[in-house]
């Protein structure tokens, strides 16, 4: 009897010293299990990964940050709390749109606030902290099909006064990265390369997006920009050549765009403060690449949107090249009620207003990923109101009416592209990019001939608006007008750029 009591006493203690060491082995300890992830795509992509996931967790925790570092389930705990709590966070997840392995932590460094600006204090974590996970990462999963970025949540710590008393409390960091830019970011060699990825992506600053550069003297001339950027608005008799800069002011004089006003003035100089971003490479090979890397979400994009967007069906989105920048096309068909005549900046007017406004914030509610394009241009074809069509018969040329606006005396088509192409305002396309509605409607009028009597329109005018990721995030704050999203982009109308304003013209 004493010798099983003494048996049962061993097994007992063999299972209290090896059931620890089970739970709080490093191969698991950092990965959330399959089950704790209620999305059930992430959650295959977990299971089938986590093998992988448990040897990328193990080397971060093996790495020696400055400061005690925590992977968590929740941000802005005390250390105290911490060490008690569940430190398994890292997994897959979508983040607007793009399958990310994300990783949410608590970084226990902490930071003067008299002594460290915010800018220091945002860099010194992403050089402490995010930038060795990022090392770690990238390389376990550049050659993974199934993810397209990375994301991470860090907090760390500041500490000042307030009110005469020292306080301390935690600050929000959040990095996303597409997987190209996050590659090109661990591979760079100097740090204009390393600078150049880190714009490619979003950053935020306790939920706010903020510019991160990577190194002081960067911050104190954006700064010192931005600072006298300021003064000129206070001082309006101060003269600047620069067209960009009177673009973004407002004028002393007669203003010929007078429902702009100082917020996009200001919105001006903070784009003119961040460094200058290496130049974009608009060959084919890079338009379709880019295509490549976004075509998941852009085909979402046009799935969703389509009822309320009228798509082209024929001109599928595509990657163009517009001013030296990278925007994604979409080709869509405006109707405006058969009423309405003026003339074609009318039209423009409220194209724009009725239908082109309407797409643009529920569009970016899935574009905010890190997207490494430039932004978004819509290309419209313009019709009047369903009217009964001629007898083809007793018309021959009714059916062509749709196409005749796009196409020149010579009969070549007007296009965006072939007119642009001989001015600075040059469009060119990924090797699938359709070109516009106006473009494929010359070139192929049998589209024209299969649409039924009553839907033939009358005549059109194709009209493309270029507008700049920041403005149309700007817009879709509520933070500016429609105007000053004009103001800020390009509008194109039979090829020709044009200045549009939008109370004027209606």
């Amino acid at each position: 009897m004493s010798r099983r009591k003494t048996g049962r006493a061993w097994w007992a203690l063999a299972l209290f010293v090896v059931f620890p060491i089970a739970i709080l082995n490093p191969a698991s300890a950092q990965v959330l299990t399959p089950a704790e992830i209620k999305n059930p795509e992430m959650q295959s992509l977990q299971e089938h990964y986590m093998r992988q996931l448990e040897a990328a967790g193990a080397e971060i925790q093996a790495h020696v940050f400055p400061f005690p570092f925590y992977f968590s389930r929740v941000l802005d705990l005390e250390l105290a709390q911490q060490q008690r709590a569940d430190q398994r966070s890292l997994r897959f997840d979508t983040f607007r749109g793009m399958t990310v392995i994300e990783l949410t932590g608590n970084y226990f460094g902490s930071y003067s606030t008299e002594l460290v600006s915010k800018s220091h204090r945002a860099l010194r974590t992403f050089q402490d902290v995010m930038l060795p996970i990022l090392d770690v990462l990238v390389p376990a999963f550049r050659d993974n099909p199934d993810v397209e970025g990375f994301a991470m949540e860090i907090s760390h710590h500041i500490r000042g006064k307030s009110m005469g008393q020292n306080v301390e409390h935690p600050e929000n960091l959040v990095l996303t990265l597409s997987k190209d830019a996050a590659v090109r970011l661990v591979n760079a060699k100097s740090e204009t390369d390393r600078q150049a990825a880190v714009l490619g992506g979003q950053f935020f600053f306790n939920g706010e997006p903020f510019i991160l550069y990577l190194s002081d003297q960067a911050a104190q001339d954006a700064a010192q920009t931005l600072g006298n950027s300021d003064q000129s608005e206070k001082n309006p008799s101060a003269q600047n050549s620069s067209a960009d800069s009177a673009r973004s002011r407002p004028s002393q004089g007669k203003s010929a765009n007078p429902s702009t006003s100082s917020s996009s003035s200001s919105r001006g100089s903070q784009r003119s403060s961040a460094p200058a971003a290496p130049s974009r490479d608009t060959s084919p090979e890079a338009l379709a690449k880019i295509q490549s890397d976004n075509q998941k979400l852009i085909d979402l994009v046009a799935r969703e949107l389509d009822p309320q967007a009228h798509f082209v069906s024929y001109a599928p989105p595509a990657v163009v090249a517009f001013r030296k920048g990278a925007y994604v096309e979409f080709s869509v068909e405006t109707t405006l009620p058969s009423a309405v005549s003026g003339s074609r900046y009318k039209m423009a007017a409220l194209a724009f207003d009725d239908h082109i406004s309407h797409l643009i914030r529920p569009m970016m509610a899935y574009l905010k990923a890190d997207t490494d394009f430039d932004g978004i241009a819509f290309s419209t074809t313009i019709h009047q109101s369903e009217k009964s069509a001629p007898d083809p018969k007793s018309n021959p040329d009714a059916k062509f009416n749709a196409a005749q606006s796009g196409v020149t005396k010579q009969g070549s088509a007007s296009t965006p592209a072939s007119n642009a192409k001989q001015g600075t305002d040059t469009k060119q396309g990924s090797g699938t990019a359709p070109g516009s509605p106006a473009t494929l409607a010359s070139s192929a009028p049998q589209e024209s001939d299969a649409k039924p009597a009553s839907a033939v329109q009358q005549g059109s005018e194709a009209v493309e608006f270029f507008f700049p990721a920041d403005a149309l995030r700007c817009y879709e704050s509520y933070d500016c007008t429609g105007q000053q999203l004009i103001d800020d982009g390009y509008v194109l109308i039979n090829g020709e750029r044009v200045s549009l304003n939008l109370e004027l013209a209606e």
